[in-house]
């Protein structure tokens, strides 16, 4: 093996080679260089020709920091997640769009959420409809690793938005969620998260 390549891992905590190929499909679309950003972190592009192989998380969180040096995005993570695609999730992503509702689609990402990374755990708890309203599914996302605030902010927020964005994509682009909270502090411009979640929003 060449010394100069980043070996790819199958233990602790890792992401799917599709989930990387997103990030980079994203900041490819900014102007940046996949490359140039694979060359940084001493990884070949020839390592992501295979989707299911597995990439270490710091692998994805030191290409993440690049691209916020490089893009001086603040929401980055933001802009991730509204720009995610069912192959970015590998094929958990195909089988997702196969599910009849959201919340099956939900349910089926919670169980097998390891296939795209273990960056972070997915909870479910099923809420019983009230009155004419329909049951709704509350999905919690908590961070496996312990991480620098700045970089915790941005994979919540692209975690949340890709899930808004996901739905959408299931149910038309309609759907928006109930309620978000975020754990992170609220931002001095709303903006662009009243845009892409369209509901109220809780900080801190």
């Amino acid at each position: 093996m060449d010394d100069s390549q980043r070996p790819l891992t199958t233990l602790g905590h890792s992401v799917s080679a599709a989930y990387l190929q997103g990030l980079l499909d994203h900041f490819e679309r900014l102007g940046l260089d996949p490359k140039a950003l694979l060359d940084q972190v001493g990884l070949s592009p020839a390592a992501l020709t295979r989707r299911e192989q597995r990439v270490a998380a710091s692998v994805y969180l030191e290409v993440l920091d690049a691209g916020l040096r490089l893009t001086d995005d603040p929401l980055l993570g933001l802009h991730l997640g509204e720009a995610v695609r069912p192959g970015y999730y590998g094929v958990l992503g195909f089988l997702l769009m196969s599910c009849a509702t959201l919340a099956d689609a939900l349910h089926r990402h919670a169980r097998y959420t390891e296939l795209v990374g273990s960056l972070g755990w997915v909870e479910l708890a099923d809420e019983p409809a009230e009155s004419l309203e329909e049951a709704q599914v509350a999905l919690t996302w908590r961070a496996q690793l312990v991480l620098p605030a700045q970089q915790h902010w941005q994979l919540a927020d692209e975690t949340l938005a890709g899930w808004v964005t996901f739905g959408r994509s299931i149910t038309g682009p309609q759907f928006s969620p109930s309620l978000v909270r975020f754990q992170h502090a609220e931002p001095a411009d709303l903006s662009e998260y009243q845009r892409i979640f369209c509901c109220p929003l809780l900080f801190n």
